[in-house]
């Protein structure tokens, strides 16, 4: 990461990077426990580009690679958690819904992040149906990110 040379961090520089698609209209939050910043309409890409702006002040060199790698990490734990559910493996789910939630506390998105702890646990717990219940929701919204 590039530190101290990277262009300062801020709300036109976000906007540059992400434009302003909004959230789709029409996915399933009323399944998730969203509140807070969640009832504002920006995207998932901007609201982590900004957490990782404000909270760890990074200038937008920096937040682009980390989002980045934030990115592919939750695309890959989907994809982690598609193939446990498809086997029925509810240790690789739970350590899959570990992972997915570590990294959406990590990019600030909270709400998401405690419906990863809540599928981890059903994972751990080998709670079939609470985990089935949680998953297409958070899905869903993941795949439009």
């Amino acid at each position: 990461m590039s530190g101290v040379n990277s262009p300062a961090c801020g709300g036109e520089a976000i906007k540059e990077l992400t434009g302003t698609r909004p959230l789709r209209k029409g996915l399933p939050w009323r399944n998730l426990p969203l509140k807070g910043e969640y009832a504002v309409e920006k995207s998932l890409e901007q609201r982590v580009r900004e957490h990782l702006c404000r909270v760890y002040g990074l200038g937008m060199e920096d937040v682009q690679e980390l989002f980045e790698i934030g990115h592919g990490t939750v695309k890959d734990t989907l994809l982690r958690l598609d193939e446990a559910f498809a086997r029925a493996d509810m240790e690789k789910l739970a350590d899959a819904g570990h992972m997915l939630k570590g990294t959406l506390f990590n990019m600030g998105l909270m709400e998401l992040g405690e419906t990863a702890r809540a599928l981890e646990l059903a994972g751990k717990r080998g709670d079939v149906a609470e985990a089935r219940s949680l998953y297409p929701g958070l899905r869903e919204i993941l795949s439009t990110f």
